[in-house]
């Protein structure tokens, strides 16, 4: 099983030319990616779930309404190398305002969170049963 990181921080630039950097839990530069080569409108940026990969989303802030979705599981450290896995216009071709993004967490409770649960469950069960029989 992968190791998963315990968190992170994505910087994007708000105006001028566009530029996301990516730190680790120890705000170690991961990599820095340039979407949209001589757009100088800012991004924005966030992270989530897609196709069961972590991904980073960056959108156009202004004028020209494009995402882009990079997949976290490329192996790139420092500056640039990291390809957009997919590019679209949410809105059309023809839109010319800004978008934002935001992530959307997996679908439900990580592997080890169920055990926690139905331990929990299994503990609380014993507990009242003996109880119970206490009382008897």
């Amino acid at each position: 099983m992968a190791a998963r990181s315990t968190g992170g921080l994505v910087v994007a630039t708000a105006s001028g030319d566009a530029q996301v950097s990516v730190y680790d839990d120890n705000l170690q530069l991961k990599f820095d990616v340039q979407p949209y080569p001589g757009f100088t409108g800012g991004v924005n940026v966030g992270a989530g779930v897609f196709n069961g990969e972590d991904f980073l989303f960056v959108a156009q802030a202004s004028r020209g309404g494009r995402v882009e979705g990079y997949s976290l599981k490329q192996k790139v450290s420092g500056r640039g190398g990291l390809i957009p896995a997919f590019d679209f216009a949410p809105f059309g071709e023809d839109f010319t305002g800004g978008v934002s993004v935001a992530g959307l967490a997996g679908a439900g409770p990580e592997p080890a969170v169920w055990l926690q649960l139905i331990l929990g469950f299994g503990l609380a069960g014993a507990a009242l049963r003996t109880r119970r029989r206490a009382a008897l």
